[in-house]
């Protein structure tokens, strides 16, 4: 079953004619400040901790943010081997069950948590991967006008890092953005890594 599907069949029980009590998606602050808060985790982004759901005022409380945490531990969504990754293909039809401590309306906020970070995790693997290839770079070039350009393109990448959701400029996610492009046009693509060539 692809993650679309699991997704559509999860929200079906909880408001399948989404009426005005639907608590509709999460909101620009909400997706802020859960980003804000996984970035300055000691042990990475990627996975949540016990208080990552109250990060995120799905739930309000950090015990039961705790408990619906070590929940979702033991049914495998998040991934205790992996840092406790998130993994939206062991959302199965009795989620709602499994999750019954909290009400269908933080259910349904916290499948579209976890399918929206499984997403931005994506990204920030490409941008940490870019960031790796940059700094390896920057090591080993001895020409001082590259060395330059290396040192715009790694900045480039950490803002892009930082940018919470409501920060980011679509052209920049797209690799479009004036230096790229302008290096693409002066230098050719041979001077650009590996990841900005088209």
């Amino acid at each position: 079953m692809s993650h679309q599907t699991t997704h559509s069949f999860l929200l079906n029980p909880f408001n399948p004619t989404a009426s005005p009590s639907d608590p509709g998606p999460l909101s620009p602050s909400q997706k802020d400040t859960f980003y804000t808060y996984q970035l300055s985790l000691p042990t990475g982004p990627y996975g949540f901790d016990k208080e990552s759901l109250w990060a995120s005022t799905i739930i309000q409380h950090k015990h039961l943010s705790s408990n619906v945490f070590h929940t979702l531990q033991h049914i495998g969504v998040l991934d205790k081997e992996r840092g406790n990754v998130v993994d939206t293909s062991k959302i199965g039809p009795k989620f709602t069950h499994q999750l019954a401590e909290i009400p269908a309306r933080q259910q349904k906020r916290v499948v579209d948590l976890l399918f929206w970070w499984e997403e931005e995790c994506q990204r920030l693997r490409k941008l940490h991967d870019e960031q790796t290839e940059l700094e390896g770079l920057l090591r080993t070039e001895q020409g001082e006008e590259r060395r330059i350009v290396l040192g715009k393109l790694l900045e480039r990448v950490k803002g892009k890092v930082r940018a919470r959701p409501s920060e980011r400029v679509e052209r920049v996610e797209r690799d479009e953005d004036e230096l790229v492009l302008g290096l693409r046009g002066v230098g050719g693509e041979g001077d650009l890594p590996a990841y900005s060539r088209t």
